[in-house]
């Protein structure tokens, strides 16, 4: 049996950056970067290690990621997530490097690392927290905001930017999406009757 996604509130989202915390501030400024793309663009692991700066389009709003498969694709980047990223490469040491994220010795960044990282911000916090468990949010939340903007999940483009293979993986978000739109629009008949 396949469970739902938790889906992260506002104030969820908001602890889990507010607990990234290093002695060293530029870290703390790139971890908090990462968890970020992870959640606004639904990136995995692999893709946040490989990202190049040259593959960042501000203007635009997109970058271009390399996901399984060694396929290329372009993913949507927000306001908020650039401004965390242009606060991490303010602070980075290492300004020749031609990958987004980097190590304490200037080294592209691993999957290892990203995972430690979070694993040990999971220990800080009173929910579940996982690299993939930012991307289920954030293809559950694209599903909502399409929803309730034009009444459509558009599961296709989904699909393309999650960089799926098949659609019935991207249909999951669509189902949950309905569901927590319908569960958050319905009305208590009860609370009608008496008023309440």
């Amino acid at each position: 049996m396949k469970r739902n996604p938790y889906i992260y509130g506002d104030r969820e989202i908001a602890l889990i950056l507010e607990m990234v915390k290093t002695s060293v501030p530029w870290i703390t400024a790139r971890d908090r970067a990462i968890i970020v793309l992870m959640l606004d663009s639904g990136l995995r692991q692999a893709e946040v290690c490989g990202l190049k700066l040259v593959n960042i389009d501000r203007e635009r709003h997109v970058m271009k990621v390399t996901g399984k498969g060694d396929k290329d694709r372009f993913v949507h980047v927000g306001n908020f997530a650039l401004k965390m990223l242009d606060e991490y490469l303010s602070m980075c040491p290492y300004k020749d490097s031609e990958y987004a994220f980097v190590d304490r010795r200037g080294h592209v960044l691993s999957g290892n690392a990203v995972r430690l990282f979070v694993y040990r911000l999971q220990g800080k916090l009173p929910f579940e927290l996982s690299s993939h468990k930012l991307r289920h949010n954030f293809a559950t939340n694209f599903c909502i905001d399409s929803l309730e903007r034009t009444g459509s999940t558009c599961v296709q483009d989904l699909g393309i930017l999650m960089g799926h293979r098949s659609i019935e993986t991207t249909k999951r978000y669509e189902h949950f999406a309905h569901e927590l739109v319908a569960a958050a629009n319905s009305f208590s008949h009860l609370d009608q009757v008496f008023k309440t």
